[in-house]
């Protein structure tokens, strides 16, 4: 799915890579059309003015679709987890686009008009395909990103998780967070800890549940996508 979104450019402009475009057919191929179509109607409201004018390039709509809605179906997350994830993986991929895929672009253009100037007519159309396909941080670094922000179990937020530590590590090498080791090392503890918090837990939801399960009104307090 990200390589046909990314086929845009071979294709002309049909707006495949738009969310409310390309996040149904995610979700066709997850075998969630309705949730896909939702998605992709949520982030088409919040990016509707990310389009390429000029020289302004809008963040990566492919990636943040392809990837949110993926992990927002086997999650069973609602459209708010996939603003959440997919704009700033959209904005994270549009600046590995320009430091890594732009220059390649370069490179090939100028090979392109030595491969005129000879009139070397297959060398020309393949760099043409090749100089086209710049956006290849997204093709190759998004099923990575799922493949290792997503498990079994289903947990979205395992990917925040992964991205808060690939970000931070970033930021220590910049020297703007030097306690970094420390922050990964706790990390380690989080999911056995939490496991612990819900055993700890079950007991007293149990007895909650057996008080006010026949309660005309129930209402359950959380924070973030939590909230109810």
């Amino acid at each position: 799915m990200t390589f046909l979104g990314y086929s845009e450019w071979l294709t002309g402009t049909s707006y495949l890579q738009r969310p409310i475009i390309l996040r149904p057919l995610v979700g066709l191929v997850f075998g969630d059309l309705s949730a896909g179509i939702i998605m992709g109607a949520t982030l088409e409201l919040a990016m509707v003015g990310a389009v390429s004018v000029g020289a302004y390039n809008p963040p990566d709509l492919i990636a943040g679709t392809v990837l949110g809605v993926s992990l927002a179906i086997q999650s069973h997350a609602t459209a708010a987890a996939v603003l959440t994830l997919g704009i700033p993986v959209a904005t994270i991929m549009l600046a590995m686009n320009t430091a890594l895929g732009q220059p390649l672009m370069l490179i090939l253009i100028h090979r392109i008009d030595k491969n005129a100037a000879v009139a070397n007519t297959r060398a020309l159309t393949r760099n043409m395909l090749l100089a086209g396909v710049q956006n290849w941080c997204g093709i190759i670094f998004t099923p990575l990103a799922f493949y290792f922000g997503s498990n079994p179990m289903g947990d979205c937020e395992d990917s925040y998780h992964l991205y808060f530590l690939l970000a931070l590590r970033l930021y220590q090498d910049w020297g703007y967070f030097t306690e970094y080791d420390c922050f990964a090392d706790q990390m380690r503890q989080l999911h056995p800890n939490l496991l612990r918090f819900c055993e700890e837990f079950e007991p007293w939801g149990d007895e909650i549940a057996r008080q006010y399960y026949q309660e005309s009104l129930t209402m359950i307090v959380g924070s973030g996508m939590l909230w109810g």
